[in-house]
């Protein structure tokens, strides 16, 4: 790739900075980008919902339809964007008619097991722009994924909240200003219904879901396609050869050779290196050899190697810089490099453990984990008091415990429904009583009595929670919480026959009636109220 061709200003940035780029690259794209973009994936919502329609599935099967199969219009923008940061994009047009020519590389892999990959955005120009598949591509993606995975996944979230918005949003308006004789119901309520307003909705839905994708999804992918060539800057060092090109190339257009006067050039030259030899450097080499020794100098003649420099020599280049020092500052002074950033670190002010000892690898995992590990702590200290609470509670009571100490008193109501429910109220043979009453043609007389004697027995002999303010349907949900099975179910049915002919006026059948007085003494049994004989409760024959 040809990156000193790129119009951006590559530079190492961080996530925020990356996708504020990509949000900028695809507005200044524009229609280029959006149009078709927009054009390929209402076609895919068309021929999707037309599935749908043809296999007579609901209507809201469509959306999870056209969402997975989302990434296949996701390579179009990446194609544009990709066109884009070298030099213009093309024309909306001419990028519908070479959808051709866009590579399909990892396609099938991005439809099947790779659709749920939280960093998509992220990892798509490594499978369409670089071509890396297999092995490669995943040694790939895990180079990149290292820094900035999760900044990705946090983009692909923040995505999905925003279409989220969108989708509710149109949902709203559309209800707003739809006429009065076309209910809109909210998505909420109408998505898995098949009422005909219902369906309407869902295929409003299924229209502000595309129109959301339409104007997140470019943005999405510019901004994961940003936040890609952010870590290869960082990795390969693109910023570093883009500035050394530049300044290579403005060297070498400094340095061009003039073509005009070539041999004043060349004079100029022999006359500088004639000066250089008429310089007196061998006379002063000549008496340095005469004042020496004869057999020093017999060694330097037959010795060609020249002689090691004394320690001041030694101490002078070593103070001086090397040339390939001074080239590097110089390329470091150049103004492509004068680059400063402020960043904010958290840094640990207290006293260290051991200040000699540095810092090994994987400290700050080690002590995230001991947070971690004292986080569960509490929250299981707190998962152990509330159960502790529970069981105690429960004990209390299913099993009466502190039954004294906790138990509140409750008003027992002696009158429901105008109906007497004291226990002294009641006659010592109910069923007798009852059969009397159904004998002489008063059937209303007979079940009111089954009905507030039942009532009473349940209220101060059983200590069944009914309270006054209850309706019949409220008594007998609170009969069968309290059981038996059998007992729930027979005041249920008493109750019905009481509301009948309670409440609509319409008598029950008198067989019915008499099985009712026949089978009340086997779930009730009226107490002695002769205080005196001490005598325990009995029960009423049938």
């Amino acid at each position: 790739m040809r990156i000193d061709g790129l119009t951006l200003d590559l530079r190492e940035r961080n996530a925020w900075e990356a996708f504020d780029l990509g949000v900028a690259l695809a507005r200044n794209t524009g229609a280029r980008l959006f149009v078709p973009f927009s054009a390929i994936f209402v076609l895919l919502a068309i021929v999707v919902q037309a599935i749908v329609f043809f296999l007579d599935l609901p209507v809201w099967a469509a959306l999870p339809l056209l969402w997975w199969f989302k990434p296949a219009a996701d390579r179009i923008a990446l194609s544009v964007l990709a066109q884009a940061v070298f030099s213009a994009a093309p024309p909306w047009r001419k990028t519908l008619d070479s959808l051709t020519t866009i590579p399909r590389t990892g396609l099938v892999a991005a439809l099947t097991y790779g659709r749920l990959d939280f960093a998509r955005s992220f990892h798509l120009p490594v499978r369409q722009l670089e071509g890396q598949t297999g092995k490669p591509g995943r040694e790939r993606l895990r180079v990149l994924d290292k820094k900035l995975r999760g900044h990705a996944v946090w983009l692909t979230l923040a995505v999905w909240l925003f279409i989220f918005v969108l989708i509710f949003g149109l949902n709203g308006l559309i209800g707003l200003l739809a006429p009065d004789d076309l209910h809109i119901e909210p998505l909420i309520f109408a998505f898995f219904r098949d009422t005909s307003g219902s369906v309407i909705s869902q295929y409003l839905t299924c229209a502000a879901y595309v129109v959301a994708e339409c104007v997140l999804e470019p943005f999405y992918v510019a901004s994961g396609f940003a936040l890609y060539l952010s870590r290869r800057t960082a990795l390969e060092g693109w910023d570093l050869e883009v500035a050394f090109k530049r300044m290579a190339a403005r060297i070498e257009e400094q340095t061009k050779p003039v073509t005009v006067l070539p041999g004043a050039l060349a004079l100029l030259l022999a006359g500088i290196l004639a000066i250089a030899c008429a310089l007196p450097s061998s006379s002063y080499a000549q008496e340095a050899q005469d004042e020496d020794e004869p057999d020093s100098a017999a060694t330097a003649q037959s010795d060609p190697v020249l002689p090691k420099p004394t320690p001041a020599q030694a101490a002078k280049e070593a103070k001086e810089p090397s040339k390939e020092k001074t080239a590097v500052r110089q390329v470091l002074a150049a103004p492509e490099f004068n680059e400063y950033a402020d960043e904010k670190v958290w840094r640990y002010t207290g006293k260290p453990s051991d200040p000699g000892k540095p810092p090994r690898f994987g400290d700050g995992f080690f002590r995230f984990m001991q947070f971690v590990g004292e986080l569960l702590r509490g929250g299981l200290w707190v998962i152990a008091i509330v159960v502790l609470a529970w069981l105690l509670y429960l004990l209390a009571t299913r099993f009466g415990w502190f039954k004294d100490n906790f138990r509140m008193h409750r008003v027992k109501p002696d009158a429901m429904f105008g109906l007497d429910l004291r226990p002294e109220s009641l006659p010592d043979d109910v069923p007798a009583a009852a059969r009397a009453l159904l004998a002489e043609g008063n059937m209303r007389g007979a079940l009111a009595l089954l009905y507030r004697a039942s009532l009473s027995l349940l209220i101060h002999e059983r200590d069944v929670e009914i309270a006054a303010g209850d309706t019949e349907g409220d008594c007998v949900r609170r009969v069968a919480r309290a059981g038996p099975p059998a007992t729930a179910a027979y005041f249920e049915q008493l109750a019905a026959a009481w509301s009948l002919i309670a409440y609509a006026g319409r008598k029950p059948e008198n067989a019915e009636v008499a099985r009712l007085i026949d089978t009340w003494a086997t779930h009730f049994t009226v107490p002695d109220t002769e205080g005196a004989s001490g005598a325990g409760p009995r029960a009423v024959p049938a």
